[in-house]
């Protein structure tokens, strides 16, 4: 979390409480560059950057568009090397996240998720 703004440590400290909200044996496993969200098995990673906050969630994408309706939070799709490398055969995105306007899309995403 060492260069990120104090605008991304509010975004991951939010998911994480919103994460534990729904479900509260969740647990976090930390590495260098991400946090794993373990329920049983991995269901999304957490990875903060300088300005923003890369959700990845082992969902398909065209589930997370359905969810995030309002765009404002960006999906990027993974090409096949970088979704085999955060989910194996399960099909998985990333949301990009900026701010927490919007926050209600997240939680609906986070509670499809757990």
């Amino acid at each position: 979390m060492q260069g990120c703004s104090a605008n991304v440590k509010d975004i991951c400290d939010k998911l994480k409480n919103t994460f534990l909200d729904i479900k509260n044996t969740l647990r976090f496993r930390r590495t260098n560059s991400y946090t794993g969200v373990v329920d049983k098995i991995r269901i999304a990673y957490i990875q903060p950057k300088r300005e923003k906050v890369y959700l990845i969630v082992l969902m398909a994408e065209s589930e997370v568009r359905d969810i995030l309706r309002s765009e404002h939070h960006k999906v990027v799709s993974h090409r096949k090397p970088t979704r085999r490398s955060w989910g194996g055969k399960n099909p998985n995105c990333a949301v990009d996240s900026y701010d927490t306007d919007y926050w209600d899309e997240i939680q609906r995403l986070l509670t499809q998720l757990v």
